[in-house]
């Protein structure tokens, strides 16, 4: 029975799994990603294919540009962040670690 239950358990866990990898965001299909260099953007092109594929909306920029921000006037901006500039030793003016915190606090996604 114990057997039974865990089989059970495992394929249900699988299900949600395998639904959830293949899903586009509830939260909204605006992503920013932040690269160091706009060239660098290429070694991932295979990533950020796959989420163009799933019908995501990208902006790809450099960290270091100050005109990108997260927020305008109290509103998200973008739906999703992703940082592929993690040496990166200035970020725009609107990129500070409290806009990320912010960000994040009114729902955006970080990764």
């Amino acid at each position: 029975m114990n057997l039974l239950a865990s089989l059970g358990s495992l394929l249900l866990f699988s299900t949600a799994w395998v639904c959830t990898v293949d899903a586009k965001s509830a939260v909204g299909d605006r992503v920013l990603v932040l690269v160091p260099k706009l060239e660098s953007a290429k070694h991932y092109s295979r990533f950020l294919g796959s989420l163009e594929t799933r019908g995501f909306d990208l902006s790809v920029s450099t960290a270091s540009n100050a005109s990108v921000s997260l927020q305008i006037d109290g509103e998200r901006t973008f739906d999703h962040a992703i940082l592929l500039a993690p040496a990166a030793k200035k970020m725009g003016s609107g990129l500070t670690p409290r806009d990320f915190v912010r960000f994040v606090d009114d729902g955006g996604n970080l990764m």
